[in-house]
């Protein structure tokens, strides 16, 4: 049997999120491909480097909410973050408290991260926890 309270996490970022349009013509990058590239920065001065993997997703249809990311794992709850702001002096803070959000999702067998243990910049930022899907079998 697998033990997936082991699995290694993936982060989802949304990198159509926080797009400037001009004359129907994308300008420059989006907010969350400037999220992704900071997270990769911090990530890879980290002990999350060989553990987690980074993602960029074209849309996660929370639009309302950008930027977004998602963490899952195999066997543990899978949390939908939005609200991430991208402007050039919330992006280190943000960026760090996602990354101190995977460490502790990473040290819980479940995943499941309450309320008081999440980073306080995600406590109200948090758009769905979703839980495991049961192994089948």
């Amino acid at each position: 049997m697998t033990d997936f309270s082991t699995a290694d996490p993936t982060l989802f970022v949304c990198t159509t999120c926080g797009i400037a349009w001009e004359d129907g013509r994308r300008i420059g990058k989006s907010g969350g491909e400037k999220l992704l590239e900071r997270l990769r920065a911090i990530a890879d001065s980290s002990p999350l480097k060989d553990r987690l993997s980074l993602c960029p997703v074209e849309c996660m249809d929370a639009c309302d909410r950008g930027c977004t990311v998602s963490l899952s794992a195999s066997g543990k709850y899978t949390y939908l973050f939005g609200d991430l702001t991208t402007d050039d002096s919330g992006l280190d803070s943000i960026s760090a408290s996602v990354l101190e959000f995977v460490d502790r999702y990473c040290e819980s067998p479940e995943g499941l991260l309450r309320w008081s243990e999440r980073p306080k910049l995600l406590k109200k930022r948090i758009i769905a926890k979703i839980p495991p899907v049961a192994p089948q079998g």
